[in-house]
């Protein structure tokens, strides 16, 4: 199993040239491995926004106009890819199998639901200050042993999705092979950006300790099977 960590990104869809975006960036995690070598993972360096550079201030209201549709156009995203050894099938049951996430999910801790298009899970996202967030995102992508993805929005200024992605490096979804993971995070809204200023890395790295932890549940399971 090896991890890494692709990174994050702003995005500004339709912004123009004079509309430049100051960029902070902050220190990720230092590269790290167990003792035995079989998790490597490398920490990208997170982005926060400042919209403090603005080069052209807005002058009226075409422009303020502008400068605001810019914001709410905004979106922060960050994605890890991880090999896991196992079937596509088996990492399916373990990411959807949302009954014994406190067994071995450090982010989600508690879920409830079941991986079904329209179906609102209940999940408890664990804060490393010991705080506990519930949130009840609706499932909007399901493909056996291939994707999941779920959604929730916050009235109209902030949407999240969470996506999980399985590719089997073999192109099939028999058990017993080597397969690629992708978990995403994406938000969009005028609150996305200036929230994950705060909140990025934290986002981040819940979900890179989601990642491995589901790794390593899939490979126990499948050497037990073995």
């Amino acid at each position: 199993m090896s991890i890494n960590i692709v990174g994050d990104e702003l995005q500004t869809p339709g912004a123009s040239d004079n509309r430049r975006v100051g960029v902070t960036v902050l220190p990720g995690r230092s590269p790290e491995s167990n003792s035995t070598g079989a998790v490597g993972r490398q920490q990208a360096d997170h982005s926060r926004v400042s919209l403090s550079r603005v080069t052209s201030s807005p002058t009226g209201p075409r422009e303020l106009f502008s400068l605001v549709r810019l914001v709410v156009r905004m979106a922060w995203e960050t994605h890890t890819a991880t090999t896991i050894e196992s079937g596509a099938a088996t990492v399916w049951d373990v990411l959807t199998d949302f009954s014994v996430y406190h067994e071995w999910n450090p982010t989600l801790v508690r879920a409830r639901g079941t991986a079904e298009i329209g179906e609102h899970l209940l999940f408890t996202l664990s804060l490393p200050n010991g705080i506990t967030v519930p949130f009840r995102p609706r499932v909007t992508v399901v493909e056996p042993n291939r994707e999941l993805r779920w959604q929730l929005s916050v009235g109209g200024v902030l949407r999240t999705e969470h996506a999980v992605s399985i590719t089997p490096t073999n192109g099939t979804a028999n058990d017993g092979d080597r397969v690629r993971l992708l978990q995403r995070e994406r938000l969009t809204g005028p609150l996305a950006v200036p929230l994950m200023g705060v909140m990025g890395a934290t986002v981040r790295n819940g979900i890179e300790d989601m990642t491995a932890s589901l790794a390593g549940r899939a490979e126990s399971r499948s050497e037990t099977h073995d």
